[in-house]
């Protein structure tokens, strides 16, 4: 029972612990100046919107430090047509970015209290299981990785199939309004952020993500080998058996 409780928290600490990565791998990839400039220049939507594709990375950059709290609102202003020109000129465009803000810092909030608790539960574990614990941490992390992998699988067919559809869920699933759903003929914000540029978001953080996640569970597998220890639905050995 001991062994079975120690890869239980184990393994959860390693499902709570890779979420907690993936949410660390996103922050680093919308944070990166090099990736969005070679996003905006590879779109080039520029041309399109009278603006220069080193202007959008600029305003894409702006929005991602307002959602870390870097600045204290979205306003902006850029050459547009030969003019200064506000950006971000709606309402809902104000609104929306609001929302995405609180929901952003709560995710990363939960993000750092995730990593504190992912520790307690390994802690938790090596308690239980003192003389085998790098073998039960290992298998609980080979467990929690392979349950990821199956979600993000799932999660991820269904994107590559309909983007489109995968992320309207996503926005009516974690925002509680319609602010999200702009008019393409007005809203200077979704022209510059359209679906293509999340998807290569979203793909960016999988990769770097997932070969984090390979290495350590590549690791695991050399450490349960090295420190084997009996499977954890195994009846302990008594002193006189």
């Amino acid at each position: 029972m001991g062994k079975f409780l120690a890869v239980l928290l184990s393994g959860l600490a390693s499902i709570i612990f890779i979420l907690c990565l993936f949410f660390s791998v996103l922050q680093f990839t919308i944070n990166d100046g090099n990736f969005i400039t070679r996003e905006y220049e590879k779109l080039s939507l520029g041309a399109e919107m009278g603006l220069s594709d080193a202007d959008l990375a600029a305003a894409c950059l702006h929005l991602v430090d307002y959602m870390e709290g870097r600045e204290a609102h979205i306003a902006l202003f850029v050459v547009l047509d030969g003019q200064q020109t506000l950006l971000f000129d709606q309402e809902q465009e104000i609104s929306h970015m609001a929302d995405v803000r609180l929901l952003y810092q709560n995710f990363r909030n939960g993000r750092n209290w995730g990593l504190l608790l992912s520790v307690l539960f390994y802690g938790c574990a090596v308690l239980l299981q003192k003389r085998s614990a790098v073998a039960i941490l290992a298998t609980g992390y080979q467990g929690g990785t392979l349950l990821i992998a199956i979600a993000l699988a799932a999660l991820g067919g269904w994107a590559a199939l309909d983007f489109s559809d995968f992320w309207t869920f996503f926005h009516e699933t974690l925002f509680w309004n319609d602010d999200w759903m702009f008019d393409m003929a007005t809203s200077r914000m979704i022209n510059m952020l359209p679906e293509a540029f999340f998807a290569d978001v979203i793909l960016r953080v999988i990769l770097i993500g997932g070969l984090l996640c390979t290495s350590l569970f590549l690791l695991a597998v050399f450490a349960k080998k090295r420190f084997s220890a009996p499977a954890f639905w195994q009846p302990e050995k008594t002193p006189n058996g």
